[in-house]
């Protein structure tokens, strides 16, 4: 996941999105280094049993639902009406040449402050389970 999720912050940043990038990149980071921890956690806990089929079943069924969801929403004709109205207004009501840019500051600013705030509880929640495990090591 951690290859797949570098690998979109590197199309974000190709596509001239620095922004997007780094915050792609940061929960990328952020989110290696938590199932890390908590793999190091559960490895106490003893082997799975194998055989649940139920879950099995449950898992497959709900995957299958998702797939087919978004293969319905990408089969989909896009409408270019948002596309229009971003390119229109970026420039006389945000003041910027960079439509992305433009629309996350001025437009979604609110929604962007959200992805800070979530980056930043992320990296606050790695740093509480760094200092619990150094913690937990000490005699």
């Amino acid at each position: 996941m951690g290859i797949v999720g570098a690998g979109v912050a590197l199309v974000f940043l190709l596509q001239n999105a620095p922004d997007l990038s780094i915050t792609q990149f940061l929960v990328e980071t952020l989110t290696a280094i938590l199932i890390a921890l908590v793999l190091l956690q559960i490895r106490n806990i003893g082997p799975v049993p194998s055989g649940r089929w139920l879950d099995k079943a449950v898992a497959l069924g709900f995957g299958g639902v998702v797939t087919l969801l978004m293969l319905g929403m990408l089969a989909q004709p896009m409408s270019p009406h948002l596309s229009e109205f971003f390119a229109q207004k970026s420039l006389p009501e945000g003041f910027g040449r960079n439509i992305v840019n433009v629309i996350l500051v001025d437009f979604r600013g609110l929604d962007t402050f959200g992805e800070i705030t979530v980056v930043g509880l992320a990296g606050l929640g790695v740093w509480a389970l760094l200092k619990r495990l150094r913690r937990e090591e000490r005699p």
